[in-house]
């Protein structure tokens, strides 16, 4: 029957003409009313004056009536009818390309009513659904497949529902108890992507410079991406357990050598800390700077006499974090300096909010003490300074940024714990290992 079919209807002359009935047909099955072609090429015409068995009219468009075509169909038994004969030689039921087109939009745009949305508290989720169902970002992740579609729909809420965390977590261990699949959310799947942009329209606070990476999407929530990328540096942290990170730190701090700790090692070895051994003097601080130069300066010009120094780098990471979280736990008091400029100041009232840390040579006066028109321009406005009444109105003053390298010596004075300034570069320790 296929081969009858395509001997009456396949010629490819007849290509347009069969592409035409393709969408009249799936509007109306019933063959009815009259097909025209404008611009019909000699063998279109030919090969239309061969199958109803009479030459069109002469000149102007070509004009064919369904029902008699439809009748040629009939006699000459190959279907019992056009719309049959349609379906047998394009191997489908005749279909309108825009009608379908429109249905499987309506299904995607239908996608979010699927949902059983839990709180009022996802309206922003329900909206962010609704507007990658719309704009066909959903349809592209599953390539055209509406049943992926719907597949990755209902994952996607699984994960913002959840996030953010309230605790860091390993994106496998997240991925495992969210999907059931470690690897449910790796950089390459296209669900990944999907909750990253979820993450910066829905979940998180809009930032003035937004994370550039997905690490740094995933740090937001709490969602640790990479274990071994966030890390935090110390100097002469001596711990009372007996695990991986204790041995470790009290190595490092036996010959006053700086040491690096990942999330990771962190979080399976965590260290144990008591006040009398991180702090032998009474009333000390461990203290916390933002740039590695000034650990390394400690390293260099102190060593082992050097006070407990950790340094987070900027923005405090997660390891950084944890660390930090699990001294004030234990009792242990923090210090912390950084530099006076617009994020520096931030960070400040940042680690006041979280660890109780007070500020180290941040005030007003050790501001002014430094800043001259050598420094670089103070950019922006001046975040608001609690720990310090007078700050604010000093660095509007001034307008001028003061960084930690600038005040050096004096947060080397306090880490070696005499008043004398220490000469740049000296070593004090007769027993650093440098000596």
């Amino acid at each position: 029957m296929n081969d009858r079919v395509q001997a009456l209807l396949g010629d490819p002359a007849l290509g347009e003409l069969i592409a035409r009935l393709d969408r009249r047909l799936a509007k109306n099955p019933q063959a009815s009313g009259t097909i025209t072609i404008k611009n019909p090429t000699p063998p279109t015409i030919e090969a239309v004056t061969s199958l109803l068995g009479k030459p069109p009219r002469p000149g102007g468009p070509l004009r064919v009536n369904l029902r008699e075509l439809d009748d040629v169909v009939r006699h000459s038994g190959v279907a019992d009818g056009l719309t049959s004969a349609i379906t047998i030689l394009l191997g489908r039921p005749p279909r309108h390309v825009a009608i379908e087109q429109q249905r499987e939009t309506d299904a995607w745009l239908a996608l979010p009513g699927e949902i059983a949305w839990e709180t009022t508290d996802q309206l922003s989720l329900v909206s962010f659904a609704e507007m990658i169902c719309r704009d066909g970002t959903l349809r592209r992740a599953a390539r055209g497949d509406l049943d992926e579609g719907r597949r990755l729909l209902g994952r996607l809420v699984d994960c913002c529902s959840q996030l953010p965390l309230d605790a860091p977590t390993p994106l496998p261990v997240f991925a495992t108890r969210v999907l059931g699949d470690s690897h449910g959310l790796d950089a390459q799947r296209p669900l990944c992507g999907l909750v990253i942009r979820a993450i910066g329209q829905t979940i998180v606070e809009p930032l003035e410079a937004p994370p550039t990476s997905q690490r740094e999407w995933w740090n937001r929530v709490n969602v640790i991406a990479d274990e071994l990328s966030s890390t935090v540096l110390v100097l002469n942290l001596r711990c009372v357990g007996d695990g991986l990170i204790d041995r470790t730190l009290n190595a490092h701090a036996e010959i006053g050598e700086p040491c690096r700790l990942t999330f990771r090692q962190l979080r399976l070895h965590p260290p144990r800390f008591e006040p009398a051994t991180v702090l032998p003097n009474v009333g000390g601080d461990v203290f916390v700077c933002e740039n590695p130069s000034v650990l390394a300066a400690a390293a260099d010009r102190l060593g082992r006499r050097s006070s407990p120094l950790i340094c987070i780098e900027g923005q405090p990471s997660h390891a950084a974090a944890g660390l930090l979280a699990a001294l004030h736990r234990d009792g242990i008091s923090l210090a912390y300096h950084g530099d006076f400029d617009r994020v520096g100041l931030q960070i400040v009232e940042q680690m006041r909010t979280r660890f109780q840390a007070t500020p180290w040579r941040m005030s007003a006066n050790d501001y002014a003490e430094y800043a001259d028109e050598s420094t670089p321009a103070f950019t922006g406005p001046v975040p608001e300074t609690t720990w310090d009444d007078e700050l604010k109105a000093t660095i509007e003053q001034h307008m001028r940024v003061v960084f930690e390298e600038q005040v050096i010596d004096g947060l080397m004075r306090d880490c070696a714990g005499d008043d004398r300034l220490l000469p740049s570069g000296s070593d004090v320790n007769e027993t650093n290992h440098h000596s």
